[in-house]
């Protein structure tokens, strides 16, 4: 247990100090010439923003829609220790629920989800934070 544990947190925080940008070129606001609209902006994440003694045990969820009722939604998600997050640690996810596992302690996180249609168009949520229980 206390391997599988230590594997997590180096994981994880191997993770969080690598970097990883995603493809900047399709950022395309508002309508598509053929009627296409970017995926609305996350929101209502879970653990809220700037939450305190958060659970190590870590589950991120979020919601999300797209105004096109016919579009696929899919989402990479961001995490580190640093802000901005740049380190990517689920990308194109149809879920709007990721299990991080354990993390580590007493540690302030960032964390960001970019919701991207099967046309190319996305939209950055915003960045929000927490931080685990001691």
């Amino acid at each position: 247990m206390k391997a599988k544990f230590g594997f997590l947190v180096l994981l994880f925080l191997g993770l969080s100090l690598c970097s990883c940008n995603k493809d900047e070129g399709n950022d395309v606001t508002g309508t598509q010439s053929g009627g296409n609209h970017n995926p609305n902006t996350p929101s209502d994440p879970n653990p809220s923003d700037a939450a305190t003694g958060v659970n190590r045990n870590l589950t991120l969820s979020w919601n999300c829609s797209d105004p096109d009722p016919s579009d696929t939604v899919s989402y990479d998600i961001y995490a580190g220790i640093s802000n901005p997050p740049n380190t990517i640690i689920s990308n194109e996810q149809l879920s709007k629920t990721l299990y991080v596992g354990i993390v580590a302690a007493n540690t302030k996180f960032y964390w960001k989800v970019v919701a991207k249609d099967n046309h190319g168009l996305y939209t950055d949520g915003p960045i929000w934070s927490f931080t685990t229980s001691p």
